[in-house]
């Protein structure tokens, strides 16, 4: 695929030019937290490398340059560079921003294209179509958290839109964009021939179905919807698979809890991620298992907490959490075209996952219940809050949650790969569907994590005392 540098892009890609002191000429430099220096010891190739060190409060430093409207109107482009990190808690990457003249922002950037921790030298890459009526454009790079990220060689390339795909990879992108015609949630919203050819530009030259993965995730991007996503054959069968733990789906978090005030349950239920029978059971078995334990002490009521529930198979939190939530209704959601999709539980089953033996039945039924959410409740996090909102004598607390409340579902492509699409906007057990972050009905602003339990143990010890009360 012929490519070129782009014209009017930053005279200094690699921080080659020989300067008198740490300045960095054609780039706008942004410390927070952070200190900007030429590196010329270490560096991918060339004299120099540009690195960035935390210092006592890290929060997010870059560096950027702009691009003309009239560039990035006429190109699509490649934007890519070299990151290294060293013990690096937060991450590096690249990124490029496009204010559009309506007013829309395009921001590129990749969550799986982000180096941390201790890394050698790593190539990124970002794709931008070209975008009419352009307002302003600028591309860099970000480097957030304690530790210290190398950037070099970073260069934007004109790609050769005119480049024919093989039939392979014409057929393999055209099924993908109609899939995503027809079933995302934004399917009315989104201007599909503007998407189709930024999806064939950035795939010109493709001759397997692999080379078109970057424009697919272009064209999921260009859905706005915050949430679908394309997994690679690899990841695909890797979440498909009876592992505890692989680079996809992360370590194994097993749910936990307590007994607190010697009569209320505390349960803390982490995100889930897999779709493979054995896995989602021993999941829901130990959610299940955790309850009963609780509930041999006879509480009066019950905490759910989900801030740290970032998401994955709701199916088998549900399978996991139903001696709480009872039998029937679990919310689900809307698609584009009006038709609901409900969730329920049922004697140890939701969806597809199932507990491996007999469902534990709570000694106190419908127990009042205090569900805590926040910023890192997301995704199927908030799916399975929404599950017990609407319900009697349930109350939330906390911070907004994340936002991710659309309902994804997987659809296979013919090399493997799967499209896991925003489909549904979610839906609570009451019939609300929700499009944006679910508020709680008592905000709790303290970033203290005993702030929210509090305030939710003295809720529940009020319903307590209510209920002993009218047994009386």
């Amino acid at each position: 695929m012929a490519e070129k540098p782009l014209p009017n892009a930053t005279p200094n890609p690699g921080f080659e030019i020989p300067l008198s002191s740490d300045t960095f000429d054609g780039w706008e430099v942004k410390e927070f937290g952070h200190k900007a220096v030429l590196d010329f010891e270490e560096k991918m190739r060339g004299r120099a490398s540009l690195r960035f060190d935390s210092t006592d409060k890290p929060q997010s430093s870059g560096l950027d340059h702009s691009l003309s409207p009239a560039t990035i109107s006429e190109y699509a482009f490649r934007f890519t560079g070299y990151v290294r990190t060293a013990e690096l808690t937060g991450g590096a990457s690249l990124y490029v921003v496009v204010h559009k003249a309506d007013g829309k922002r395009y921001f590129d950037f990749l969550p799986e294209e982000v180096v941390s921790g201790n890394a050698n030298w790593t190539r990124l890459e970002l794709l931008i179509p070209k975008f009419s009526e352009v307002a302003n454009a600028r591309f860099g790079v970000l480097v957030w958290g304690h530790g210290s990220a190398w950037f070099d060689d970073l260069r934007m390339t004109s790609i050769d839109t005119n480049a024919p795909l093989s039939e392979q990879a014409s057929t393999y992108l055209a099924t993908a964009l109609d899939t995503m015609e027809q079933n995302s949630i934004r399917r009315d919203s989104v201007n599909w021939p503007q998407v189709r050819e930024s999806a064939y530009m950035l795939a010109a030259g493709s001759e397997t179905t692999q080379d078109t993965y970057p424009a697919i995730e272009v064209a999921i991007r260009l859905l706005e919807d915050g949430h679908s996503h394309l997994y690679t054959p690899g990841e695909a069968k890797a979440l498909q698979g009876d592992v505890t733990e692989n680079a996809v789906l992360g370590p194994w978090v097993a749910p936990s809890g307590e007994l607190l005030d010697s009569k209320i349950g505390y349960v803390s239920v982490p995100g889930f991620q897999g779709t493979n029978p054995t896995r989602t059971t021993r999941f829901a078995d130990q959610l299940q298992a955790e309850i009963a334990r609780l509930d041999s002490a006879h509480p009066c009521g019950w905490i759910v907490d989900l801030r740290n529930n970032w998401g994955g198979n709701v199916f088998a939190m549900l399978a996991g959490i139903g001696p709480l939530l009872g039998n029937g209704n679990a919310g689900g959601g809307v698609t584009a075209e009006g038709r609901t999709i409900f969730r329920a539980y049922n004697d140890g089953s939701s969806g597809e996952a199932s507990i491996s033996k007999a469902p534990y039945v709570l000694s106190l039924s419908h127990p009042p219940l205090a569900v805590l959410i926040g910023g890192k409740t997301a995704s199927s996090g908030e799916a399975l809050a929404l599950a017990f909102i609407g319900k009697a004598n349930t109350r939330t607390f906390g911070l907004p949650s994340a936002g991710a409340t659309t309902g994804n579902s997987p659809f296979p492509l013919s090399d493997g790969a799967v499209l896991n699409l925003a489909i549904t906007h979610m839906m609570d057990s009451a019939g609300k569907v929700y499009t944006g972050k679910i508020e709680p009905d008592v905000r709790v602003d303290s970033e203290g994590v005993d702030a929210a339990i509090g305030e939710a143990t003295n809720w529940l010890n009020e319903r307590c005392r209510e209920a002993s009360d009218t047994d009386r």
